[in-house]
């Protein structure tokens, strides 16, 4: 995972108002285009080289060096998926130098600027896993009032199912106007199967899905008025032989729930990617300021953790346009309850 990035703010630096862009951002300039890898490295380079960026990853609580963490800024590049195509993208980033994009450097390095929309019109990303049918449970968010602080879950039911998945954050979710996915998380070692995702569809519509083993997904989505508020946020999936359920929680109580009197075939693999602020091909990105996470799987009252972060009392992370968190779960560290 040495191509995902990663931006630290202060929360107590907070200060200014985001005004929401008026126009679809996909229409927006983000990207650069080199024709090969070659060139790319050459001009990443000179980026390092003018910038200082560091070369190791980063404890997210200590800020001690940590490889399962990767902390590099303009390192995002990506292969063009055809292996006949050598060009590659990268991420134009805000804080480069203007004289290593301007017209001069890019007749030097031959790269072109491009958008999201363009990307995806030369072939680089997509969002559309190839999925045999879906399932699609709509609901109604009514106003709901921030929180600052973690509530234990009201849990409706009195039975549980073993194993179960678990995704809680504590967060503030901001607009970003792109007609196109916004992922807060992606889950998987594969785009159209075994795969967990919360996102904004292209209506900023909130949608919670997951993709079982033989391509089926199962979607609730929520219309609502979420954005630009502290909240705490919990999904869950469980399954077993006669019954599997989602569910999902807003300050600790239930919103909305969907019981399956069968098993969803979903499997879990040692080689998941998990993302925080964009799909698992790193492509995808949403915009959020995150104050905690907790992602973890239970089973047989064993707690398996995945992914951990707590920067409530210190730093809250901010994840805007490409910078987002990658890590790679090798293994599944389970811990006793």
């Amino acid at each position: 995972m040495n191509d995902a990035i990663l931006f630290f703010q202060r929360r107590t630096s907070v200060s200014h108002s985001i005004t929401p862009l008026k126009i679809d951002s996909t229409e927006a300039y983000p990207f650069l285009v080199f024709p090969n890898k070659n060139l790319f490295d050459n001009w990443h380079q000179e980026v390092k080289f003018r910038l200082g960026l560091p070369k190791y990853g980063r404890n997210l609580k200590s800020g001690d060096v940590y490889q399962d963490y990767i902390v590099q800024k303009f390192a995002n590049w990506r292969k063009h998926p055809n292996k006949k195509d050598e060009r590659v993208f990268c991420g134009k980033g805000r804080n480069l130098p203007k004289d290593l994009i301007d017209k001069e450097a890019s007749v030097k390095y031959k790269f072109i600027e491009a958008s999201y929309k363009d990307l995806e019109e030369m072939g680089f990303i997509k969002d559309n896993p190839d999925i045999i049918t879906r399932e699609i449970y709509t609901y109604n968010i009514n106003h709901t009032q921030e929180v600052r602080t973690l509530t234990p879950l009201q849990v409706e039911r009195s039975w549980c199912i073993s194993p179960e998945f678990n995704a809680e954050f504590l967060l503030t979710l901001q607009k970003k106007n792109e007609l196109r996915n916004k992922y807060i998380f992606d889950l998987g070692p594969l785009e159209n199967g075994n795969r967990i995702s919360i996102y904004f569809d292209k209506e900023d519509l909130l949608c919670y899905r997951i993709i079982d083993s033989i391509g089926k997904a199962y979607i609730m989505r929520f219309s609502h008025d979420l954005f630009d508020k502290e909240y705490q946020l919990n999904f869950k999936f469980a399954k077993s032989d006669s019954k599997s359920y989602m569910e999902f929680y807003i300050n600790g109580k239930l919103i909305a729930n969907q019981l399956f009197n069968y098993r969803i075939p979903y499997f879990s693999y040692p080689n998941n990617q998990v993302f925080i602020g964009s799909n698992i091909n790193g492509t995808y990105c949403s915009k959020l300021r995150m104050f905690f996470a907790d992602i973890y799987f239970i089973r047989d009252s064993n707690k398996g953790v995945i992914f951990n972060y707590d920067g409530r009392n210190n730093n809250e992370i901010f994840i805007s346009n490409d910078e987002i968190i990658g890590y790679k779960d090798s293994s599944y560290h389970f811990m006793r309850r």
